[in-house]
């Protein structure tokens, strides 16, 4: 259900920042303010006048960082959104700042008291003993456990990685490669943002030269970089005793070690050879038939213009964007929440926020009326914004009575309709909202406990929620839903439906294929050692499983950003949370409306038990263990 109201009074202090925009200046205020507080909060712990025990390390540091967090979390954020150069600079600063306030609490004396506390066994339950497990590990990954030689070389190497990752990406932003097109030799910019020429373009000696200088951008600079990284990244984890930067990435996942990891992309990969063949074939003969020409290999500059073409054959993107009308769509896919999983949504009243596409919303239990948290909804493109994605600000919190609400924030990258055209959305659009509300109400509807244990939730089952959610978005009976055409006000019939799951399905294996080989060459290179030539790792593994990936000549690991921002020993989590949400949907599937379904889903999955074992939750929702022939059995239907 979807009502309009005013809301005027928000429990959480850091929501009220929302309502109206800070200057820099009080923003500034605000986030020495509550860095100060954290850290004399947490002086205090390192050197108690009584016992440390759980009620005088593990609480009092839970509730200073929390708090700290909770404070900072839209002064930490608005960098990524504001308009304003002096606000977002303030963001900036203030984000840096709590980073470096927040590592120096990473301390060996620290990582004392709290060991002190968690061997006097005062935590008195279950989840209190999670906590104290959950600081020492953050403690120890931190280098907080490190004898102190060690631990200077540790620090040291932590500030050369931060350098290196910061280098790589300044040298990416400033690359200006560019090609030339047509008689008048016309430059195009080779970047993310003309990045689907490769889509559009029918001249195959312009798309080439533009894959070859998009796979080459800054290479010089970077790889070198990228090489330095990755043996920085070895030595840090043989500091931490581990194997590896894969063994130390994946400690405390669902996978939880790289050799589960490499079993499962070995299996996947097996079972999707032959569909992808097959798929490969088909984008040959599509490239031959649309260039009039003889197509013996695909070539990889040639990917994308052939899945577009196999994509527009099976159906057309008008038919299908004239049964999207934005904000139709939009209210819709909430009430198809509101049936599935019992929640309410209220529009808050307008306010002074970022952009004025902002949508605000609380969101409420539809049955109890309890207040789980809010969240902000910002649809439409913006330069420089990010692409469409979910951001958790603050995790919902235990309180003494109830829970604190929680606090996130649905940033897309819709196309703004021309003046005086109607607001229609691809269905790309529409599964990208999906997928942010999946994650989104991950958040908003997990069970509350200390922030410190939602953070630890696996990072490989934080995509299953929205992967589910996807399927959502492609299933005939929730598109007849959610549709609406927008001259006669009729649902998507099921035979265009049905044409648009055949254009995914076209291509589907080869870009699984294709996350999957990513990941695996994620793994080489991070558990082979320290002395790794990355170009020669790809173009061999490339070779042997998609040639696609590889020219000669070009250094297609130093292109994006994708190992020096995060994702490092972490590509296969895409498709290990693609694996469980499609064993799980198969209890949606039948009936994908059915709110008793919906109901099981969200009290066993989004609102898993704090502590809970992902695999448990799941065997839950499902009644019997995850099982992978859902996944493995949809390239071959």
């Amino acid at each position: 259900m979807i009502s309009h109201g005013v809301e005027t009074d928000l429990p959480h202090g850091g929501l009220l920042l929302l309502l109206s925009m800070p200057t820099a200046a009080a923003l500034t205020q605000s986030c020495d303010l509550a860095i100060a507080r954290l850290r004399s909060a947490t002086q205090r712990l390192t050197h108690p006048r009584g016992p440390r025990t759980f009620f005088t390390v593990t609480i009092p540091l839970e509730r200073a960082v929390a708090d700290a967090n909770d404070a900072l979390a839209v002064d930490r954020f608005l960098q990524d959104v504001t308009a304003e150069e002096d606000l977002r600079d303030a963001s900036t600063r203030c984000d840096r700042n709590a980073r470096a306030a927040i590592a120096s609490l990473e301390s060996p004396s620290l990582y004392r008291a709290v060991l002190a506390a968690a061997a006097s066994d005062t935590a008195p339950s279950a989840l209190d003993h999670a906590l104290d497990d959950a600081w020492l590990v953050k403690l120890r990954l931190a280098g907080a456990g490190i004898p102190p030689g060690r631990r200077a070389e540790f620090l040291a190497l932590e500030n050369e990685l931060d350098d290196l990752q910061l280098r790589f990406q300044a040298n990416l932003a400033a690359d200006d490669a560019s090609i030339s097109l047509g008689r008048r030799h016309s430059k195009l910019a080779v970047n993310e943002r003309t990045y689907d020429f490769l889509r559009t373009s029918n001249d195959e000696g312009a798309r080439q030269a533009y894959w070859m200088a998009y796979e080459n951008r800054a290479w010089q600079t970077n790889v070198p970089l990228f090489e330095r990284a990755l043996a920085d990244r070895d030595r840090l984890a043989h500091l931490l005793d581990y194997e590896s930067w894969a063994d130390y990435r994946l400690a405390g996942t669902m996978a939880d070690s790289p050799m589960r990891v490499e079993k499962f992309l070995s299996a996947a990969v097996d079972q999707l050879r032959v569909p992808t063949e097959t798929e490969i074939a088909n984008m040959r003969a599509a490239i031959a038939a649309d260039e009039k020409r003889a197509v013996t290999t695909l070539q990889p500059w040639d990917v994308d213009r052939a899945r577009s073409l196999l994509a527009r054959s099976a159906v057309d993107g008008a038919d299908v964007r004239r049964y999207f009308p934005a904000q139709h769509t939009f209210d819709a896919t909430l009430e198809v929440c509101h049936t599935l999983f019992g929640i309410d949504f209220t529009r808050l009243a307008p306010g002074q926020l970022w952009s004025p596409d902002v949508v605000a919303l609380q969101v409420s239990d539809s049955i109890t009326g309890t207040m789980l948290g809010y969240t902000y909804v910002d649809l439409y493109a913006r330069p420089g914004a990010p692409r469409f994605t979910n951001v958790t600000l603050v995790p919902p919190r235990a309180a003494a009575v109830g829970r604190n609400p929680a606090l996130a924030v649905i940033l897309g990258n819709w196309s703004r309709p021309a003046p005086g055209d109607p607001a229609l959305l691809a269905h790309d659009d529409v599964v990208a909202l999906f997928e942010g509300l999946g994650a989104n109400l991950s958040t908003l509807l997990a069970a509350p406990s200390y922030e410190t244990l939602h953070d630890a939730l696996p990072f490989d089952f934080g995509g299953v929620a929205p992967e589910v959610f996807v399927n959502l978005a492609w299933d005939p009976a929730i598109l007849a839903q959610i549709s609406s055409d927008a001259q006669t006000g009729e649902a998507m019939p099921t035979q265009l439906a049905e044409k648009l799951a055949a254009a995914r399905d076209a291509t589907d294996a080869y870009a699984t294929m294709r996350l999957l080989v990513l990941s695996t060459i994620d793994m080489q290179y991070h558990s082979t050692g320290d002395r790794i030539d990355s170009t020669a790792i790809w173009a061999k593994t490339s070779d042997a499983l998609l040639p696609q990936l590889y020219a000669v000549g070009t250094h297609p690991q130093v292109a994006s950003n994708r190992w020096m921002r995060g994702d490092d020993a972490r590509t296969y989590a895409g498709a290990w949370a693609r694996m469980y949400a499609q064993d799980i949907y198969t209890a949606f599937a039948p009936s994908p409306l059915d709110p008793t379904v919906g109901m099981r889903f969200r009290t066993s999955i989004l609102a898993r038990a704090p502590g809970q074992e992902p695999d448990d939750a799941v065997a839950n929702f499902l009644g019997r263990p995850m099982n992978p022939a859902a996944f493995l059995s949809e390239f071959t239907r």
